[in-house]
């Protein structure tokens, strides 16, 4: 069945390069219907116009650019350009989707601030002695602020115990310095005794 150069003409001209298609496979397909589109044409003259189609007809993007602003001189040169060019974007992607995993997995490990709050609940509901040892560690010891007094508060160990008297907190209004050191180490003369009952028992 004889081959329908004009049509296949038509089909060389109107060449564009398509969206999911390569520009090596653009390019091949563009040497297989000129073969058909000019078939009396020699093949100088025939990869002229394969390497003006080829250009005209990629997507718009870097490796267009570089040809519109550097034409090439032969259909190898056309190759190994195209070829530089999609290892390069091979490589940026790459290092892309790498630089991607990355900040993924650091997003994934990287702590979060403890909440004291939480914290604080769970090792107080928690039974036995040694929660009991903890909780005496960090609260009963920590120091008072007296000028962070703003009265009685109800997640506060020291107001539980001691109400309006609690001084060692400084949740309450301090009283003369003698006294308030004094409160303050009878508070943890009775928080220690509390618990060398709890212990006992």
């Amino acid at each position: 069945m004889p081959v329908d150069t004009q049509q296949m003409t038509i089909q060389f001209l109107s060449r564009h390069q398509k969206a999911s298609e390569s520009p090596i496979d653009y390019l091949h397909s563009l040497q297989q219907v000129a073969v058909q589109a000019f078939p009396r044409l020699d093949m100088i003259g025939r990869e002229e116009l394969i390497r003006s189609r080829f250009v005209e007809g990629l997507l718009p993007g870097p490796l267009k650019e570089h040809f519109l602003r550097n034409p090439p001189a032969d259909t190898s040169e056309v190759k190994r350009t195209t070829l530089r060019f999609l290892a390069a974007d091979k490589l940026v992607n790459s290092a892309s989707a790498h630089s991607s995993s990355v900040t993924t997995v650091e997003r994934a490990t990287k702590p979060s601030g403890p909440d004291t709050c939480q914290t604080t609940v769970a090792v107080t509901d928690l039974p036995g002695r040694g929660v009991i040892h903890r909780q005496s560690n960090s609260r009963w010891n920590k120091q008072p602020a007296w000028g962070n007094y703003n009265g009685r508060q109800a997640g506060c160990i020291y107001c539980k115990r001691f109400g309006r008297n609690a001084r060692r907190c400084g949740h309450n209004r301090p009283r003369k310095p003698e006294q308030a050191r004094i409160n303050a180490l009878e508070e943890e003369e009775q928080a220690l005794h509390a618990l060398n009952l709890q212990d006992d028992s």
